[in-house]
């Protein structure tokens, strides 16, 4: 039993410091953003907030996409080109902390708008906070 109540101590105490660190003014906001999105917990918001950094670093979704590593291989012979699996490539951890959030409806509906609208935040030259903004108003 002792185990297990020091498990749970090192859990919540890693909890708080997560939250303090989301209460940080490098962090507040878009950690807030992220939160408002549907199926986006704590600990992926701070996943996001602290792997991405700057939005603006990604030249479209599709890279960031091909970042987190939510793109499917590809082989591409001549006049063939096959989809394949989920590509090994990219943030892992990241990765399935999204798949996870977006298994429901509401949140698979959420990753497609939040797709669309980095893409478009983009093309605008919309910061990261404006781009995280625009998800959350619709």
């Amino acid at each position: 039993m002792d185990s297990v109540d020091n498990q749970r101590k090192l859990l919540l105490e890693a909890t708080r410091k997560l939250r303090q660190l989301s209460l940080t003014e490098g962090y507040a906001t878009d950690y807030e953003l992220l939160r408002s999105v549907p199926g986006v917990g704590m600990i992926t918001a701070m996943s996001l907030a602290t792997e991405m950094e700057d939005i603006k670093r990604f030249s479209c979704s599709d890279k960031l996409a091909g970042y987190i590593g939510l793109v499917p291989t590809s082989h591409s012979s001549g006049e063939k080109d096959k989809k394949g699996e989920m590509t090994f490539r990219g943030q892992m951890q990241l990765r399935s902390k999204i798949i996870e959030c977006f298994r429901s409806d509401e949140g698979a509906d959420a990753f497609t708008q939040l797709h669309s609208i980095v893409d478009t935040a983009k093309k605008n030259g919309m910061s990261r906070y404006e781009a995280l903004l625009a998800v959350t108003k619709r």
